[in-house]
């Protein structure tokens, strides 16, 4: 199940994505990001969508959870690996 065990790499895709978001116009608060790790440490465990969809041999949605945010990110010229597929 999901868990709190990689906080660096949320953090790293949330600044990513944060990014993307302000370079677009939408101001954010500047502890967005503190605040969406403390809401989700508080999130009992779970498996994500993506998750399940792996473990279960179905396409996972990464383009509908992650296109758009890419996709924005090069308009701004903006680095998105984090948020981009290996």
């Amino acid at each position: 199940m999901w868990n709190a065990l990689h906080p660096p790499t949320w953090h790293a895709g949330l600044v990513s994505s944060s990014r993307v978001a302000v370079a677009n116009g939408h101001a954010l608060p500047n502890d967005v990001i503190d605040q969406n790790i403390q809401r989700t440490r508080k999130t009992p465990a779970y498996k994500t969508s993506m998750a399940l969809n792996f473990e279960n041999g179905r396409p996972m949605e990464v383009e509908a959870i992650l296109g758009n945010t890419v996709r924005a990110g090069n308009v701004n010229e903006l680095s998105c690996r984090r948020c981009t597929p290996c």
